[in-house]
């Protein structure tokens, strides 16, 4: 069996943005937050949170 060649023909986009907190000496928490997201033949998403405490 013969497989198809692979193709630069099309277009695709990729937006990435996120929010984060520093810990301070008085809040020692962090939070960090990411959405993800691509375009093109292949499409999707991708949200990420994360939550430290830094002791």
């Amino acid at each position: 069996m013969r497989t198809q060649s692979p193709s630069l023909q099309g277009s695709s986009g990729f937006l990435e943005a996120g929010w984060t907190t520093e810990a301070t000496k008085n809040n020692p928490y962090t939070l960090d937050f990411h959405l993800t997201g691509w375009a093109g033949q292949q499409k999707g998403y991708a949200l990420a949170a994360r939550f430290n405490y830094q002791f």
